[in-house]
């Protein structure tokens, strides 16, 4: 009867070893889920962050505003070509070119 105890507990302790293995891979296989998961989001916000930035290389470089500029900004550095496309699109002259150009600097940059 001595070896039949001794012979469970050996098999007890086996079985525990195995759940404990399991428990081990089944933590590793969620580790690299998690990664996996967190290089693809990466990823994700690289390619759209690729796709943005072609996005804008479709638009003159002064007509979009940078990071952080303000409207005021904007128009500052950018007023002939807007005054410019004011004057070529709506045919005014004067202040009022210069205003419609503003309007126009205005609707793209809330854009």
């Amino acid at each position: 009867t001595m070896n039949i105890k001794a012979e469970r507990s050996k098999t007890a302790e086996e079985e525990e070893e195995l759940r404990l293995e399991a428990a081990r891979q089944a933590d590793v296989s969620a580790a690299a889920a998690a990664k996996a998961k967190l290089l693809t989001s990466r990823e994700a916000r690289l390619q759209r962050g690729i796709q943005l930035r072609r996005q804008l290389q479709q638009y003159p470089e002064e007509s979009t505003p940078k990071l952080g500029e303000g409207l005021k900004d904007f128009f500052d550095r950018t007023d002939d070509y807007w005054t410019i496309t004011a004057h070529e699109l709506l045919e005014t002259t004067g202040k009022k070119m210069r205003r419609d150009g503003f309007m126009l600097a205005s609707q793209h940059f809330r854009e």
